[in-house]
């Protein structure tokens, strides 16, 4: 076979390198998040996913070097090598939502790798004393191509699953739990719960516990727990929550527009019980504020003005002119008061948790 080659060793092993770098940047601050097993159905942690990715990397691009560098040095060949991890992540993605589609898919890309190393070697080997390395370069420029038709299915995947980042579908992990306002919490500021109130999921909210919740499971509890302050703060919804993966510096994010929670999978995975609660006390608190912008313009312009719609002016203006990033993102009224709202009320949750020792002197009957 004729070489391929249209790049020299160094051109392509550096262009290689920074294909590499540019996938892997990519698709781990876009498209990855927690894998989910394929048959078992169980959810890897995102530390577990990250790591296989980057093996993955390592391993394609590795044996895609090896394979393509004495006769296949092109750009198609940089691009397939390092494409590899990420067609494979996707593929499992995949696998999530048309699990019969990906394994027909995986089926048709194996059976025409079988046929591409049958045409291969079934060609009669004339030179009987060079037997040995001809089978070696068949199947060399075998593994080659039939690596193209692999990397074409995989790049299929990555389309797919894109598709499905960008509308919105597929990628976010969502918990068992119903958004519901919860029955018989008390919001007249005493804390004391309801008779008829179920505080079993206390239970998760203890330390040692939530380290042992596998990533659904946290979301769960947080979404009782927005159930619970939806009703301790009157509103009449409950944002649904989910997971996915945001910017390194954002824990959690709150949209009106979808009535939604977004956790980030990083956070709920990583950090700790107390840190996660903090985090949906305060997006509930956002989502107080925007329904409490929703009364001021229901009650119209000529009442805008009453003392009594003070706070919710401050909210309706914080929300017009938000910022997000930089120092000012701090000192916004907005935040400043969602922030007031979780550092306050995570208290009455560990008063829950840990309920106060009665003081005998207190309690003792005369």
């Amino acid at each position: 076979m004729k070489s391929k080659n249209s790049m020299e060793l160094f051109d392509f092993i550096l262009a290689q390198l920074i294909m590499c770098v540019v996938l892997l940047t990519w698709y781990r601050k876009v498209l990855l998040s927690p894998l989910v097993l394929p048959f078992s159905g169980k959810v890897m942690s995102m530390t577990a996913t990250t790591g296989l990715f980057l093996v993955l990397c390592v391993v394609g691009n590795v044996i895609g070097l090896l394979l393509t560098c004495r006769r296949w040095r092109n750009g198609v060949s940089v691009v397939f090598n390092a494409l590899f991890a990420v067609g494979v992540m996707s593929f499992f993605e995949l696998c999530r939502y048309y699990p019969t589609l990906s394994w027909v898919l995986a089926g048709l890309t194996a059976a025409a790798a079988a046929v591409i190393f049958w045409l291969f070697l079934s060609n009669p080997i004339e030179n009987e004393y060079a037997r040995f390395s001809i089978i070696l370069r068949r199947l060399r420029n075998g593994a080659v191509v039939s690596g193209r038709v692999l990397g074409a299915s995989l790049a299929l995947c990555l389309v797919v699953v894109c598709v499905f980042s960008v509308f919105g579908s597929g990628r976010i992990t969502t918990p068992g739990v119903a958004p519901k306002v919860a029955a018989g919490v008390s919001n007249d500021g005493d804390n004391e719960p309801e008779p008829e109130e179920d505080l079993s999921f206390l239970t998760y909210l203890h330390e040692d516990v939530w380290d042992t919740l596998t990533l659904n499971e946290r979301l769960d509890v947080m979404q009782i727990i927005a159930n619970r302050e939806a009703a301790h703060l009157g509103t009449p919804d409950v944002p649904q929550l989910c997971a996915d993966v945001l910017s390194p510096d954002v824990l959690g994010h709150y949209s009106g527009a979808k009535t939604m929670i977004t956790f980030s999978l990083e956070h709920l995975e990583r950090d700790s019980m107390s840190s996660c609660l903090t985090t949906v006390l305060h997006e509930m608190y956002h989502h107080y504020q925007d329904r409490v912008c929703e009364v001021l313009r229901l009650a119209g312009e000529q009442y805008s003005n009453l003392m009594m719609f003070w706070d919710a002016r401050q909210f309706r203006d914080g929300f017009a002119d938000y910022i997000n990033e930089g120092e000012a993102y701090y000192y916004q009224y907005v935040e400043i008061t969602a922030r007031a709202y979780a550092s306050s009320r995570i208290e009455d949750y560990f008063d829950l948790l840990y309920p106060p020792e009665e003081d005998p002197a207190i309690t003792q009957e005369y």
